[in-house]
């Protein structure tokens, strides 16, 4: 192998330092059924009972201690009997090896894929969303699910690997007990045939798993797209279209694991040719070696052969797994690219516990870029949010009213700049505990595929039924639910697919006050309601956030009028700042905004979400 691989498989072994013993043992087990291979074939060539074959050749072979002196002292009938009984005894304590090796090997197989998922997994939160959002749901899920487990399969192929490797140095070493200088002509002829045949293979080999490896993910990203935008295929009649680019990937998909199956199978016959032609011309040369080197030539070259000829099984047992691993170790390459952290920006997490705000948030000349070579989506943005304080922050869409609020939960780190709370850089807290204080409302509401009581109680695990039904009810949510059957037993769907949009957004803002948070966060958290039912949680969310330090991003001008403070931003910069009445008092862009609601003429904001019925 080249030092590519290699380099690979030590990073796999480095992740694995508590399977140290288990390795051993796989090595271990597949050594003692190497001997025991060795040693039933050792046993069947005291049978061969000729006078030309008996003079120094059998007895040159090494039979442990009085075991071979006693086999060499019976007759032929009396050795037949007792070798018979050996090699049962060899058979079984070979089969007993090779189970023990293989149960081993399923084992280290499977704690390599456990590490391998969890620390794929663990890296998927460690990584910060903005790479998380610039690959594919698609490629992510291909690394952490398929991957991972093609990547463990290599354990298997190693091991297997090992048990026929020392096979091979097992019978190696009794083909030059037999006659060394036939053995180097062995060598001489089987080393070139093999690295002919790699030369040929493992270049494509490698090329057709890196290709089966793209289009598995590609598949997967195609599957997942089509799920998610299911609804908008069959608005817009693109039900054909869709179809037509999953089949295409599917295609290529399996066009590409043929083609790798393909060079696999083909190393078989190719190597299995190769290993007719070393053998004949191996007898034929044996010829000019044996005669000169003693009388007994034809017994040894029957004995040479016939251990030739045992060495073909493994040996083609190695060559179809050195195919197998240039064709999964993409897959590991995918996997350790993945888990790679020198090329990635992780969120370091600070040091100083959380407990509560005493002054407030302020955001320090903060600018805030999605990529390195994208504009600002924040823009040198310098604010405070008092403690206690209802902060609103409006704008057109693309303003960065949510880059504000992604910055403050912390999914997002500042480019320039920094968020300070009370006077203490936002990055030097713990971002669990920081975030165990507030709570999110946004437009997208995110919810798993579970009971609605499961979804209210997710970021309050130890809240009581009966508070979770008092949130439902600050929620407007309460009375839907008891006239469902199964009441907050009820499953959602993914995402909540069973509910409305509206039904959603109240649940996600349930979800919110059950945590009781110090800071609560609305993001659009009622663009998806009715008029009265947006009143109703209105008045609600008013008198919960009450003494509690709120900041909104909103749509609807209406809902923010009573804010302590309004924020007004436009293209990453903030343009104005005040209260409603002091902002209608300017000719600015805060009033236009508030002027064209009125009228109706809200085009230059977001787009409210469907309304619930």
């Amino acid at each position: 192998m080249t030092k590519r691989p290699l380099s690979v498989f030590r990073q796999l072994f480095r992740i694995m330092p508590h399977q140290r013993v288990l390795t051993g043992a796989v090595i271990t087990t597949a050594f003692l059924t190497a001997v025991a291979e060795g040693l039933g074939v050792g046993l069947v060539i005291p049978l061969l009972d000729t006078s030309e074959i008996q003079s120094n050749t059998i007895k040159g072979l090494p039979l442990p201690g009085w075991i071979g002196d006693y086999i060499f002292s019976l007759g032929l009938v009396a050795r037949v009997r007792v070798v018979a009984v050996i090699l049962l005894a060899m058979v079984f304590i070979q089969s007993g090896m090779r189970f023990a090796n293989r149960i081993l090997t399923l084992k280290l197989k499977i704690e390599t894929e456990r590490i391998l998922n969890r620390e794929t997994i663990l890296q998927l939160y460690r990584l910060p969303l903005k790479f998380i959002h610039n690959d594919t749901s698609g490629n992510l899920l291909t690394t952490i699910v398929t991957n991972t487990h093609s990547a463990s399969y290599l354990i298997t192929i190693l091991a297997n690997l090992i048990l026929n490797v020392s096979i091979l140095i097992v019978y190696a070493v009794l083909m030059a007990l037999l006659s060394w200088k036939l053995t180097l002509l062995a060598i001489g002829l089987l080393i070139p045939l093999g690295v002919i045949h790699h030369r040929i293979s493992s270049n494509r080999l490698k090329q057709e798993g890196r290709a089966h490896v793209t289009e598995q993910k590609n598949v997967r990203k195609l599957v997942i797209e089509s799920l998610s935008l299911m609804k908008l295929s069959h608005l817009y009649s693109q039900e054909s279209q869709s179809i037509d680019r999953c089949l295409q990937a599917a295609d290529r998909y399996l066009h590409h694991f043929f083609e790798s199956q393909k060079l696999i199978l083909r190393s078989v016959p190719l190597f299995s040719i190769s290993a007719a032609i070393g053998m004949s011309t191996l007898l034929f040369l044996g010829t000019f070696f044996l005669p000169a080197e003693s009388t007994g030539w034809l017994g040894r070259m029957i004995i040479f052969l016939l251990i030739v000829f045992r060495l073909l099984t493994p040996a083609t047992a190695v060559n179809r797994m050195y195919s197998e691993i240039w064709n999964t170790l993409p897959a590991l390459e995918s996997v350790f690219k993945f888990l790679k952290t020198e090329d990635k920006q992780l969120m370091e997490n600070g040091n100083v516990k959380f407990t509560a705000l005493k002054e407030g948030i302020q955001f320090d000349h903060v600018t805030f870029r999605y990529s390195d070579l994208g504009n600002p989506a924040l823009d040198d943005v310098t604010f405070s949010i008092p403690k206690g304080e209802v902060t609103a922050i409006v704008g057109v869409s693309g303003s960065g009213k949510s880059t504000i609020i992604n910055l403050i939960a912390r999914l997002y780190d500042c480019s320039e700049g920094r968020i300070l709370l009370d006077q203490t850089d936002l990055r030097e807290f713990d971002i669990p505990t920081w975030r165990q204080s507030l709570a999110v409302v946004s437009q997208d509401t995110l919810l798993y595929n579970d009971s609605l009581m499961s979804n209210l109680k997710f970021a309050n695990a130890d809240a009581t039924d009966e508070e979770a039904m008092r949130a439902a009810e600050l929620a407007e949510l309460h009375q839907f639910v008891e006239e469902l059957p199964e009441g907050y037993d009820t499953h959602i769907g993914d995402n909540g697919v069973r509910l409305s949009g509206g039904q959603q957004q109240r649940i996600a803002i349930a979800r919110a006050l059950l945590t009781n948070p110090d800071l609560l966060i609305l993001d659009e958290a009622t663009s998806a309601l009715d008029s009265n039912t947006e009143s109703s949680i209105q008045l609600a969310l008013d008198s919960f956030g009450k003494d509690r330090t709120v900041v909104i991003a909103a749509h609807r001008l209406a809902t923010i009028c009573n804010a302590d403070n309004i924020i007004v931003l436009k293209e990453g910069k903030v343009i104005e700042q005040g209260t409603h009445a002091k902002l209608m008092l300017q000719s600015g862009l805060y009033r236009e905004l508030v002027t064209k609601q009125d009228l109706g003429l809200d085009s230059n904001f977001d787009p409210p979400e469907t309304t619930s019925t």
